[in-house]
């Protein structure tokens, strides 16, 4: 499986955070962890492994790994980082298919991962957490939480809307107040809005 599953938003052309945060709208019920150094946890002989069980020839898959790691692990921020969505793709089937089963809403956005459901889930949670785990990555245990009304990547998640934080807003304004010839902020503040016009 060379392409993500559509849960996943983060690297993939056409989505966004913000494509991550719109699903969770009007869920009332809202938990999200963050997988801790996400890259340095993923070595070379992970990506080399990961590429032969998917089929690819230990050839192959010995030149990907080089080409794709840095001192024995996967760097962050380069062009072929996004390999990790092939990396996590077995684990994000297997989440989805324990959120199909229970009626609850799973996107990942790189290495956040928000789950929400109209009905209270907490006793999944174990569950969920042994699913990551298993992987053998380490959870942000600062950055769990199992709460309503979430920022979720970076986004304000309630029950009938999406919305950007404060400071996204504050920051907008300036840009119009100051007639900036070139307004990023408020663009991004106006794709968040527009969201809440589009479906699911």
């Amino acid at each position: 499986m060379l392409n993500p599953p559509p849960n996943v938003h983060g690297g993939v052309k056409g989505h966004s955070n913000i494509t991550n945060a719109r699903p969770h709208k009007g869920n009332k019920f809202q938990f999200t962890t963050d997988l801790l150094n996400f890259y340095p946890s993923i070595s070379a002989k992970r990506v080399y492994l990961t590429l032969v069980r998917l089929g690819f020839s230990s050839h192959m898959s010995r030149w990907i790994t080089k080409l794709t790691t840095w001192k024995h692990e996967l760097p962050q921020g380069t062009p072929t980082s996004h390999i990790l969505q092939i990396l996590f793709s077995e684990t994000d089937i297997k989440l989805i298919e324990l959120c199909n089963n229970h009626n609850i809403t799973y996107t990942r956005y790189v290495d956040d991962l928000t789950f929400s459901s109209q009905q209270d889930f907490r006793p999944l949670l174990n569950e969920f957490l042994e699913i990551i785990m298993s992987t053998g990555l380490k959870l942000s245990y600062r950055k769990t939480k199992y709460k309503g009304n979430q920022t979720i990547t970076g986004i304000d998640v309630f029950l009938h809307k999406i919305d950007a934080p404060d400071k996204i807003k504050v920051r907008s304004r300036i840009e119009i107040e100051t007639n900036s010839t070139i307004k990023p902020i408020t663009n991004y503040l106006n794709n968040i809005l527009k969201a809440n016009k589009s479906s699911k």
